[in-house]
């Protein structure tokens, strides 16, 4: 009796870490900006993160299921990505565009990562997006900034050098 209670009360241990363990990392993931999408060896999509909605605009039950390459716009080359991803080694980086639910689409840095069963066999990929425009946005405000900052200081160097001749001009007459 006191054995199998015993083990009972483990098990329970075990059951309440495990379930905060997978909540906690649900948190995590969630949480993330990059989408986050995790595909098979066949290339369809299998998870995704709420980033991944956010970003295509396309709804977890209508990514789940599809083809890596239809959520992807199309690219220059013709070789499925999964077969790319595949001989590409551990980590995968690419500059792609993901579809939006509009018909757009939308820069993207791909990059991918390998998932293996415990024996050792790939069974997929994950995949994390991060969306470029919002960086080149960013990009493009600093450099604005820059600039107007820069007309701000010649515009001051100018009035200074005015006010100087003023008080040289006053001071010799």
């Amino acid at each position: 009796g006191r054995a199998f209670n015993r083990m009972m009360n483990d098990l329970r241990s075990l059951h309440t870490a495990l379930i905060e363990s997978r909540d906690a990392a649900t948190d995590l993931l969630r949480g993330l900006a990059d989408a986050l999408l995790a595909v098979d060896v066949h290339g369809q999509i299998t998870a995704v993160n709420p980033a991944a909605e956010r970003m295509s605009g396309i709804s977890e039950s209508r990514l789940i299921g599809r083809s890596l390459d239809a959520v992807l716009a199309p690219r220059t080359s013709t070789t499925p990505l999964i077969t790319l991803l595949s001989k590409d080694g551990p980590t995968s980086s690419y500059d792609l565009r993901i579809r939006t639910a509009d018909g757009d689409s939308k820069p993207v840095s791909f990059r991918a990562a390998p998932m293996h069963s415990r024996d050792g066999r790939l069974k997929g990929f994950v995949i994390s997006l991060r969306d470029l425009g919002q960086l080149r946005l960013a990009m493009e405000r600093v450099i604005q900034e820059k600039a107007d900052l820069e007309q701000r200081m010649a515009e001051l160097e100018r009035s200074e050098t005015a006010h100087a001749h003023e008080v040289e001009e006053i001071r010799t007459h």
